[in-house]
């Protein structure tokens, strides 16, 4: 018994001391050192902590699941492709056409423009309705404040896109023109219109705003694919893409 105080004793100088300092991972304290130990014998020394698993760490693994990964409707996929196209396109037409001289194909650019927009209008108010006719079911183990995000994600889009086409509208007829449609119909005023071209600076305005909401949602789809590696992306691009993208488990929070 002396003997094995005498080895404690030489132990307790040799070793440095933070190493008796609070308890170790693995379940010992300094308890071990005085003869007891809460995993074996006396001299069991505690084994090298492991790093610890993703689950110890207060996360969890998950893997998308297969109903997550199922396209949208086809429809809900045109008509979301369908307005990012037009809008994109328009939004080309409408900054080149103001570099066009008069008589060289201004007109027939800013017929285009208008077009395209009122084409971008019946799109984004059969968008508002979409949830009635598609409706779309909310990823399973979202957090509320996600979900509450890309609610107002969503209405602010559709909000924004029904504003550009309207906008624009306001100002052809505010300057006392009409609209023609791809060159042929032509949509006249439905009354007098004030505030002359401050509608045009409203235009301008909505499509900076829209241009900057574009790129929050597709940072925030590839954050939902890169990051969460949920099936958020991939469920609105074509079923082909959905095949050859094999499922990424994500960090939950």
């Amino acid at each position: 018994m002396r003997q094995r105080r005498l080895l404690l004793c030489a132990l307790r100088v040799m070793a440095p001391c933070g190493m008796w300092s609070g308890s170790m991972a693995g379940g010992t304290s300094r308890a071990w050192m005085l003869g007891g130990s809460a995993s074996g014998s006396w001299w069991t020394r505690p084994a090298v902590p492991l790093p610890a698993a993703p689950a110890a760490r207060g996360h969890a693994m998950r893997i998308p699941t297969q109903a997550e990964r199922q396209p949208h409707p086809l429809g809900v996929r045109a008509l979301h492709w369908s307005i990012a196209g037009l809008v994109t396109l328009a939004w080309l037409v409408g900054i080149t056409m103001e570099d066009l001289p008069r008589g060289g194909g201004r007109e027939q650019a800013m017929s285009l423009h208008y077009s395209l927009g009122i084409v971008v209008f019946v799109l984004a108010v059969l968008r508002l309705v979409r949830p009635l006719l598609w409706p779309l079911a909310h990823p399973t183990g979202q957090s509320l404040w996600r979900v509450w995000a890309a609610q107002a994600a969503h209405w602010a889009l559709a909000a924004i896109t029904l504003g550009l086409p309207i906008t624009g509208l306001l100002d052809r007829w505010a300057r006392g023109r009409p609209v023609s449609v791809f060159g042929g119909v032509l949509l006249p005023a439905p009354m007098t219109i004030p505030g002359g071209r401050l509608w045009g600076e409203a235009h301008e305005l909505v499509a900076i705003i829209l241009a900057a909401m574009v790129a929050l949602h597709i940072a925030a789809a590839l954050w939902h694919h890169l990051a969460l590696g949920d099936g958020t992306l991939v469920r609105m691009l074509p079923q082909r893409s959905l095949k050859h993208s094999p499922p990424r488990p994500r960090t939950g929070t």
